[in-house]
């Protein structure tokens, strides 16, 4: 298992096509948690609920027992599933906020509703964990 690595995530308030920014020491942590668009964060979601892998555009998440393989057209990284879990909240609760106040449209789309319970119950599970 890796060493444990950080990334920050913020919310654009800029005009170019990333809905959020990531920075971190990891070059594909912050690729994959730079967010251009929505279907990527439903997807990513949906994989979280049902622990399930998902590939979409470069980017690729394999759960295991006890870790994520995360993983882009250039490298993959292992991490402890709690640590994954810990980031995607994490992303989650930022882009919830940044749709709310940018009064975004994706809140009418009729998976956000299910999205934002989830993401929810998953902050409620990485606290646990």
């Amino acid at each position: 298992m890796e060493v444990s690595k950080s990334v920050q995530i913020e919310w654009n308030e800029g005009i170019d096509i990333y809905m959020t920014h990531a920075k971190s020491s990891d070059p594909l942590l912050e690729s994959f948690f730079s967010v251009k668009e929505w279907v990527f964060v439903r997807h990513l979601y949906c994989a979280l609920i049902q622990e399930s892998g998902f590939d979409y555009a470069d980017r690729s998440v394999e759960f295991e027992e006890k870790s994520v393989i995360l993983a882009d057209s250039l490298a993959s990284i292992r991490l402890d599933k709690s640590e994954f879990i810990a980031m995607a909240v994490n992303l989650f609760d930022i882009v919830i906020v940044g749709a709310n106040n940018d009064h975004h449209s994706v809140r009418y789309e009729p998976w956000w509703h299910e999205f934002t319970e989830s993401a929810y119950q998953l902050s409620r599970t990485a606290q646990i964990l």
